[in-house]
């Protein structure tokens, strides 16, 4: 091959061939389908560039979709990279936006679940505390409980 010769992708020349034709059809034409499409004259060179467009965008879909077929065949780690890429990027934000780095991890928030030794009630003078579960009853300053 000579380093005077072009190379291209053939899906680059049908790209440019489409968008040729359409810009020489109508510079400006409604979206295909619509219903300003529908009002158009059969022979009017805006209804023809709107299925042009509409035929390239949809090779371009099934072109690219063919090619992520391939990839999750052939390298689905290169497949899978690719595919979860903006996921990955729209969660690096989201947990700067949300501050979840801050949140505590499950092992975290388990180990805080984590129950000490029991505490043993004591009075102290001025203050006698209410023993739990004993209907409003206080310790007594000669007294000591364990906690329910």
């Amino acid at each position: 091959m000579d380093d005077d010769e072009l190379t291209c992708d053939p899906g680059e020349v049908v790209a440019l061939w489409a968008e040729a034709r359409i810009l020489f059809f109508a510079k400006t034409f409604p979206e295909y389908g619509s219903a300003e499409w529908r009002e158009l004259p059969p022979d009017s060179g805006a209804r023809l560039a709107s299925v042009l467009e509409a035929a390239e965008l949809w090779r371009r879909h099934v072109a690219e979709q063919n090619r992520l077929d391939w990839l999750a065949e052939n390298d689905p780690d290169a497949w899978y990279a690719e595919v979860i890429e903006d996921a990955d990027e729209e969660a690096r934000r989201s947990l700067r936006r949300w501050q979840l780095s801050r949140a505590l991890t499950w092992r975290e928030l388990q180990a805080r679940r984590q129950f000490g030794p029991v505490h043993q009630l004591r009075a102290t003078p001025g203050w006698n505390p209410v023993i739990p579960g004993s209907g409003g009853r206080r310790l007594t300053n000669d007294e000591t409980r364990t906690a329910a």
